[in-house]
């Protein structure tokens, strides 16, 4: 005999077979109040009833269990008397919940919750459907998943999924169909899924449902998934079908232009392609709504894609291309739209005939040994010839590696199709970088840009030195030192060169005469004998640098005559 909840509040749960219950007559509640809420939890093997409420309900509260959108309860279960406040303080709760002992269901299945307030007294109202739905029931599983069209292609998009549930009854854990149970359909692909599609099983726990993937999309799978509806899905109850997919072929077809791409810098010119599927009978159809990219196949920059268009009815796609310089266009269908549905020809290029463009055409930099820098050149208009008297400004700029940080050290203008001759001085800490001439174009007429490298190397004249020091007028003194060149980081011997010897005397307004000159040996190493007539200062020169190296000038060393 089923034990009923005292009014103590004793935590005991009721079970009872619908046809004992003999529940009275009960007034509906007002759809106003806000009763408690109730939702079923599982530990372990035990199902409870939670209950969750602003505050707590005075009197005896019970929960009707029904089967799911049934009349008849068929189980109450009670003992809701100890409420827990969550929130900061016991007198500031946020809502309070309560916990019934284990029940236990006859028959396995899906269940509605019904709280009852005030039970007992006049004012005594049932809630109904005041906790979501639960499924009285231990491992559910989909036993069978199956797909009308296993393999999906373009022409074949559309098919008929079903499958089967079954689960455990709780306490004798027989196996049987799970009746009205909320399944979840999902399209699922390499890049998301889509839906839910929301189904219910029937009596003997089978679902199904239509589905249609739209031609695009990675790793087409169908999953089912059981949604216990109290506690949220449950995954563990899931399962997923791969469908394959066969590759229907495509064409992309260009209309226009019929010869290639021709057209002046800076114009736009019209693009058109048709789109077309082969159907399982061999006919071409046209491909609609899907996207299709222009490309520029030699650009350099971080987005290439310079047109996007999607097809029309008729599989046509209006693009337009932008001509900056020679090269080639490539029309492809977007990869969005091509998860490997389709082979064959997804894209056709075409040839770029820029015209207008410019060059420096012919084009010298050269730098002397004391680090002039002599640009000459010619900047041309090719296929094309820009109006009479134009002319353009044109940009020098060096850079230590020939692909960033450029700076400008330099502005002229010049006529096109005219030779220019630039000079400018660079500096020692500028040796082996580039230079680079640059025109920034117009906007009918294309730039250009070229560029040299500075190619002679620093030298240094070290240990350096004029000696002995204090001797009589007309005594030959030696002058010595090492000429080195730079390779890298590195300072290396320099043999063959000549150093020339000069000499100022120290009366004010004295200049430099030269006494001598010496050749480096294999070491780098140079000496010769000068004679020292007055006080002054001495100084050793390679002032005859021949390529690759440039000029440097040694210390200043002070001799005295007595």
């Amino acid at each position: 005999m089923n034990k009923m909840i005292s009014s103590l509040g004793i935590a005991l749960a009721v079970t009872t077979a619908a046809s004992g219950l003999g529940f009275g007559s009960v007034a509906q509640a007002d759809d106003a109040e806000s009763p408690p809420q109730a939702r079923v939890v599982r530990t372990g093997d035990e199902f409870r009833v939670k209950l969750t409420a602003d505050q707590a309900p005075d009197g005896e509260t019970v929960v009707r269990i029904r089967p799911k959108d049934g009349d008849k309860a068929v189980a109450e279960v009670g003992g809701f008397a100890g409420w827990t406040c969550v929130g900061d303080d016991e007198d500031s709760c946020v809502y309070m919940w309560s916990q019934s002992a284990p029940f236990s269901l006859d028959d396995m299945g899906m269940y509605d919750l019904d709280v009852v307030v005030h039970k007992g007294r006049e004012d005594e109202a049932e809630h109904r459907y005041a906790g979501r739905s639960f499924a009285y029931a231990d491992k559910p599983r989909f036993t069978a998943l199956t797909s009308s069209i296993p393999v999906l292609s373009y022409e074949r998009r559309t098919g008929k999924a079903s499958g089967t549930l079954v689960a455990e009854h709780p306490r004798t854990h027989e196996v049987k169909p799970l009746a009205d149970a909320p399944v979840e359909l999902v399209r699922q692909t390499g890049g998301g899924s889509y839906g839910p599609e929301r189904l219910t099983t029937d009596g003997a726990g089978r679902f199904a449902s239509l589905f249609t993937f739209e031609g695009r999309e990675s790793s087409p799978a169908l999953e089912a998934r059981f949604n216990t509806e109290s506690g949220g899905p449950n995954y563990s109850a899931q399962r997923t079908m791969a469908l394959q997919v066969r590759t229907t072929p495509l064409k992309v077809a260009i209309r226009q232009p019929t010869g290639g791409i021709t057209g002046r810098y800076g114009s736009k010119v019209p693009v058109q392609a048709a789109l077309t599927w082969t159907a399982a009978d061999g006919t071409a159809r046209p491909l609609t709504n899907v996207g299709v990219h222009l490309i520029d196949e030699g650009c350099t920059r971080d987005h290439c894609d310079v047109g996007y268009d999607g097809t029309d009815a008729n599989g046509i796609a209006d693009l337009s291309y932008p001509v900056v310089r020679d090269g080639s266009a490539r029309v492809s269908l977007s990869a969005y739209d091509n998860g490997g549905w389709f082979s064959g020809d997804t894209f056709a290029s075409l040839a770029v005939d820029a015209t207008h463009t410019t060059a420096f055409s012919p084009f010298t930099v050269t730098s002397d040994k004391n680090r002039t820098i002599t640009v000459n050149g010619q900047l041309a208009v090719r296929q094309g010839s820009a109006a009479a008297g134009a002319k353009a400004t044109v940009d020098v700029q060096i850079s230590a590696d020939g692909k960033t940080g450029w700076k400008t050290v330099k502005t002229f203008t010049t006529a096109f199709g005219t030779t220019f001759s630039q000079q400018l001085k660079h500096t020692p800490e500028q040796d082996g970088h580039y230079v680079r001439v640059r025109y920034a174009g117009a906007t009918d007429i294309g730039p250009t840009a070229r560029m040299a490298r500075l190619t002679r190397r620093s030298t240094q004249i070290v240990r350096d030195n004029l000696a002995p020091e204090g001797i009589r007028a007309g005594t030959q003194i030696t002058a010595s030192g090492y000429l080195q060149v730079k390779a890298g980081t590195a300072w290396l011997p320099v043999a063959g060169q000549k150093v020339r010897v000069y000499f100022k005397a120290s009366a004010e307004g004295s200049a430099w005469t030269y006494e001598g000159s010496a050749t480096t040996a294999a070491s780098g190493s140079f000496s010769t004998k000068v004679t020292a007539r007055r006080d002054g200062v001495w100084q050793i020169r390679y002032v005859d640098a021949t390529a690759p190296y440039y000029a440097s000038i040694g210390r200043e060393d002070e001799v005295d005559v007595v």
